[in-house]
């Protein structure tokens, strides 16, 4: 089955649902759902995204019973291209590729006259290292909504991310 974006059930509004949380103004729906589980006013708040995971795969690869399905609230969809390097950057800003601007895996950036792999930040044609510096963070550079958070009405949160070995830090 073919999953189209949905832009009132998508992770950009789960990150709007958080920021709303923090009392962060938003710019997009939230999840009730989500807003709704919030409200419970949890000490913690852990956001867990695995990449390529969708409605389907827990369908077809999980049992009925198995706790992932039993305690799943809903449904989100990526954004569109579903790529990791825009998905992952919506999830760190709760912007849509078309607002951040990261549209693919590989990207042509006329100021270094080269494609970039924007999870490697080499060539994919020559397997060159394109630039010291992280090519995409210096063209197409973001803020997450970290500081938001750390900055919101609400004192005393340290909000952080963890990742595994390769993969970039916010």
């Amino acid at each position: 089955m073919l999953a189209y974006p949905n832009y009132s059930k998508s992770i950009v509004n789960i990150v709007a649902s958080i920021k709303k949380f923090y009392r962060i103004p938003v710019s997009v729906p939230t999840l009730p759902a989500l807003d709704r589980e919030l409200s419970k006013m949890y000490k913690n708040i852990v956001l867990i995204v695995l990449g390529g995971v969708g409605e389907n795969m827990l369908k077809d690869c999980l049992k009925h019973n198995d706790l992932l399905v039993t305690s799943l609230g809903d449904y989100v969809t990526a954004v569109c291209p579903c790529c990791p390097a825009a998905a992952d950057v919506s999830c760190l800003t709760g912007l849509t590729p078309a607002e951040h601007g990261r549209l693919g895996q590989n990207m042509f950036f006329k100021e270094f006259c080269r494609t970039v792999n924007l999870a490697t930040n080499v060539d994919p044609y020559s397997n060159q290292n394109v630039s010291v510096t992280n090519a995409a963070d210096f063209i197409l550079p973001y803020d997450n909504y970290f500081g938001e958070i750390a900055g919101s009405i609400i004192g005393g949160v340290q909000p952080f991310s963890v990742a595994g070995p390769g993969i970039k830090i916010a």
